[in-house]
């Protein structure tokens, strides 16, 4: 069993389909989180891997670079950055950020950043206690702000609704 995070994905699984490693080993379906997928086709597991886009441990990936155009690579973002991106405004101070405890997976997302034109930050980490995972985590400078708004944005209410205050703060800075 292999398990792979796509941010709120929930799979359905085929009951009609024998060759389901489900089916086939007739054991019961373990609980799904909300960040998790639990992939129990070989087939779907390999093809990832065999495409360079999941590595073997469930929180390591990779993003598909050589099949997206910039469409498609602002789509990739949009999809990680609404799963693992956050979004914060304080004070009138504003930060865009996006995490992951995969650091080789975060240099290639950094990577596709600069490949569309943007400028991040360095990639840092954090030392949490254990049982917890290094995060690893970038930002996006202040003066692409509009242009992440604009180009990337995110499928999350709570991005959107932030990313509304923001374009407010900069318009008002503006005048």
């Amino acid at each position: 069993m292999t398990k792979i995070s796509f941010q709120g994905f929930i799979p359905e699984i085929d009951v009609t389909d024998d060759k389901s490693w489900f089916w086939k080993h007739g054991i019961e379906l373990p609980e799904i989180y909300y960040d998790e997928v639990v992939i129990f086709s070989k087939k779907v597991f390999y093809d990832l891997r065999d495409l360079g886009i999941k590595g073997p441990e469930h929180y390591e990936f990779h993003p598909p670079t050589k099949y997206l155009d910039d469409t498609g690579k602002r789509a990739y973002l949009r999809g990680f950055f609404s799963g693992d991106g956050m979004v914060s405004v304080r004070e009138g101070h504003c930060l865009i950020r996006i995490d992951s405890t995969c650091k080789e997976g975060l240099e290639e997302l950094r990577e596709l950043f600069i490949s569309l034109g943007f400028h991040p930050h360095e990639i840092y980490s954090e030392e949490p206690g254990e049982p917890r995972r290094t995060k690893y985590s970038f930002r996006i400078p202040k003066e692409e702000h509009l242009k992440f708004i604009e180009e990337i944005g995110s499928e999350r209410e709570e991005h959107k609704n932030k990313f509304e205050l923001i374009k407010r703060i900069y318009e008002e800075r503006r005048r």
